[in-house]
């Protein structure tokens, strides 16, 4: 069976987290009030995603990746140093948290490795 949605692929201090934004994944972003991806989507198409929202996702995202991982949402805004990375960044992974559009199921392993989200810290060059 296909994947049905496209995985997040982060970097952060040097380590790099694939994630793949099954029901557990969302259901864990989720679990903090305030946090309904449904919600967030709509202020992100609104251009009306905060910055420390975006941060906090981003933070719990790699917390997720990596239970040991220490980082906050104050970690990661001094990491993509402004506000428009951080955002974009969030609005990705609230992106691919939504199932691929039913033609792109059927898509092989390596056209969903094309579509995968991409982002590193600071050091990218991007």
């Amino acid at each position: 069976m296909a994947a049905i949605w496209n995985e997040i692929e982060l970097g952060w201090q040097g380590r790099t987290y694939t994630i793949r934004p099954d029901l557990n994944f969302m259901n864990y972003i989720e679990s903090r009030d305030g946090f309904s991806l449904s919600k967030l989507l709509i202020r992100a198409i609104n251009q009306d995603l905060p910055s420390g929202i975006a941060c906090e996702l981003i933070a719990r995202t790699i917390r997720y990746a990596d239970p040991e991982a220490r980082v906050t949402a104050e970690d990661v805004f001094m990491e993509t140093q402004g506000l428009a990375s951080a955002i974009t960044l969030a609005g990705e992974i609230i992106r691919a948290c939504l199932p691929a559009p039913k033609d792109e199921v059927n898509t092989s392993a390596s056209a969903a490795k094309k579509k995968a989200v991409k982002h590193t810290g600071r050091n990218s060059t991007e």
